[in-house]
């Protein structure tokens, strides 16, 4: 059982702390409580997992995360998978099968494109040899990246704009009666 009782439109949780050998089951766990509370809320809804790699390193987990990719859109949801290798999920069927059920896929910089990630993404060999060279926001000022939306292949440079940031940060729709957030709350959600 847990204590956690989330009120608020967002809410944010962390593994960290939670022992590796048992950060499977947590994660399940999260995953579920979350694929519960979006089938049971009505209307448009982001479901934001970040070190999703975490979650196929596991064949339970994998699996679970297959089929909530796979049924995401019969709750008016929608799912961004954020993970800095896409090596761990095609090391798995349930990875391949939610890298092929993914509207679009969009890479940053990566270290290396293996010949595996270039064929499975149907990557040209200009965009595998792009990739680890693509610019970050240290050196540019922005980040780069390859954008697959379908058969298209579109290069992108990434600039976060201030209503962006404040909105990433939680400081969008703060006023000066209300420091904490129009909602009001201590922590900013």
């Amino acid at each position: 059982p847990t204590t956690f009782r989330p009120t608020g439109r967002r809410s944010p949780s962390t593994s960290r702390g939670v022992p590796e050998e048992q950060r499977a089951f947590h994660l399940a766990y999260l995953l579920d409580w979350t694929y519960g509370r979006m089938r049971a809320r009505p209307g448009p809804k982001l479901v934001v997992v970040d070190e999703a790699h975490l979650l196929v390193h596991h064949p339970p987990t994998a699996e679970f995360l297959d089929r909530v990719v796979r049924h995401v859109r019969h709750f008016e949801a929608g799912l961004l998978l954020l993970s800095q290798s896409p090596e761990d999920f095609l090391g798995s069927p349930s990875g391949r099968s939610i890298l092929r059920n993914l509207d679009a896929t969009g890479f940053l910089r990566l270290p290396e494109v293996s010949r595996t990630a270039r064929e499975f993404f149907g990557l040209t060999t200009a965009e595998a040899e792009w990739l680890p060279k693509a610019r970050l926001p240290r050196t540019a000022g922005y980040s780069e990246s390859l954008w697959r939306v379908g058969d298209l292949h579109l290069p992108l440079a990434i600039v976060a704009s201030t209503p962006e940031y404040e909105l990433l940060t939680g400081r969008l729709g703060r006023t000066a009666g209300s420091p904490n957030g129009a909602a009001g709350r201590e922590d900013g959600l």
